[in-house]
Parts: C-alpha cells; sequence; structure tokens
C-alpha cells in the first residue's frame, strides 16, 4: 500500500482543512474508537500532521501511533 497524502509541512493549512488529506483522516478514524473525545483541535493538529510526517504517511504506522491516544494526547506522542 502507498504512503498517505500528506499536507504541506511549511505551510500547514487550517485545522479544519487536516482531514481532507489521508493520512491525517486515518490517523483521526482510529484514534476516535480508542479515545471517543478525541478530535482534531488547533492545540493538536500540528501533532498530529507531524506525527504524519514522522511515519512516512505509511497507514500501518499511522494505525498503531493512534491506538496510543487512548494513554496521550499526540504532542506527547512525538517526544
Amino acid at each position: 500500500m502507498p504512503p498517505l497524502a500528506l499536507p504541506d509541512r511549511a505551510a500547514l493549512p487550517p485545522f479544519e482543512q487536516l482531514t481532507q488529506y489521508e493520512s491525517v483522516r486515518l490517523f483521526s478514524e482510529r484514534a476516535r474508537p480508542v479515545n471517543p473525545q478525541f478530535a482534531i483541535t488547533t492545540s493538536n493538529a500540528p501533532a498530529v500532521a507531524e506525527i504524519c510526517y514522522q511515519l512516512d504517511g505509511l497507514p500501518l504506522a499511522i494505525e498503531l501511533v493512534a491506538a496510543w491516544v487512548k494513554l496521550f494526547e499526540p504532542q506527547a506522542l512525538l517526544m
């Protein structure tokens, strides 16, 4: 499976538009079952986008990391 689309790292779009990118949408879709309150917000959008970048848009990697949202905020997953 090829890597999923990523937002432009240098010019991150507004958080409302981030779910238009496959990688961010997948992260959000996989995070919600383990944390029903999870949503892309202005505070976590940069971290979610960076996670997707660091995982090279690879779907399985994104799914595995998104499951950790049950225990950690996206910002903590970058540490």
